[in-house]
């Protein structure tokens, strides 16, 4: 008895997009791995074109429906003679997609494939932190792993940063920081206009002095009653400001409660000055901050 065709296997389905329609049409061998009570499959499949991974995910989500399931993966297998540098914006996709890097990390990237040598090389502009934490997620494994699966071909994935590209870093969190903040004032202006009791809300401060030296900021709890000075001049620790009241960037100065992650210590001036990159975050928002020394 033959096999059955990707299409037959998914018998229910009927493709709404024409689009999924010809992939699901186009695949040839497969095998597939079946979770009933996760609900849950992964299906590995031959195909005779190269199809962008959204177009994939359209296909996913359709068959996703159409099953009830929790989640669909298709994981596409092309000759390695199909294989072009430009998939590689198709192979970051996919590395997003198995969760080894959050989604917006390559918010600026370029990259080189030597085709000889069987290299790629992604230079990204995020900070030294950023790549070890790359490296400690095993990531250029996965984009290699991704390439055996797709391709058949054994490249060796670097990634490593380009300073030149620094600059987008400081665009991407301001960004985001500024997305994070119109977010959370559309939900406010929601909530008011629900209940009279959202109005109260609104103006209720983030930040409150509990009495016992400490400060509840953001989602979390500073301890201020023994301050020590480490740099810079004295400050008040009585006009503190929340992180998520701060419009980034508005040119005014703020005495903040804050953990401070990722610094990065880079000498300029051929080692006469440095510079200090470093984010504080109370768990709630987060800041971008630079310091030159």
């Amino acid at each position: 008895m033959a096999k059955k065709t990707l299409s037959e296997l998914f018998a229910r389905y009927n493709p709404t997009a024409a689009r999924c329609g010809q992939i699901i049409r186009s695949a040839g061998e497969y095998t597939y791995r079946l979770n009933k009570e996760a609900k849950c499959i992964e299906v590995h499949a031959e195909f005779p074109s190269v199809y962008t991974k959204r177009d994939l995910q359209m296909l996913e989500e359709e068959i996703k429906k159409a099953y009830a399931l929790n989640y669909v993966h298709i994981i596409p297998k092309y000759s390695p003679e199909q294989f072009t540098p430009s998939y590689m914006d198709e192979m970051l996709v996919e590395l997003q997609r198995r969760g080894a890097v959050a989604h917006g990390f390559f918010y600026d990237y370029d990259y080189s494939v030597d085709m000889n040598a069987m290299t790629v090389e992604i230079r990204i502009g995020f900070s030294n932190g950023g790549i070890q934490l790359l490296y400690s997620d095993d990531t250029p494994q996965i984009a290699e792993q991704i390439l055996r699966d797709e391709f058949s071909l054994d490249f060796s994935v670097s990634i490593i940063r380009d300073d030149a590209r620094q600059a987008n870093l400081d665009r991407f969190l301001q960004e985001r920081a500024n997305a994070d903040n119109e977010r959370r004032m559309e939900q406010l202006r929601e909530e008011q206009a629900k209940t009279p009791i959202a109005s109260a809300l609104v103006n209720e401060s983030p930040l409150k002095y509990n009495g016992d030296g400490t400060v509840s900021c953001g989602k979390t709890v500073f301890d201020i009653s023994s301050p020590k000075l480490l740099l810079g001049e004295e400050f008040s620790l009585k006009a503190l400001t929340a992180l998520r009241k701060i419009v980034y960037p508005d040119g005014k100065l703020y005495s903040v409660l804050g953990a401070v992650f990722h610094p990065e210590i880079k000498e300029i001036a051929r080692g006469k000055k440095q510079v200090i990159n470093f984010c504080v975050t109370d768990n709630e928002a987060s800041v971008p901050c630079k310091l030159v020394m």
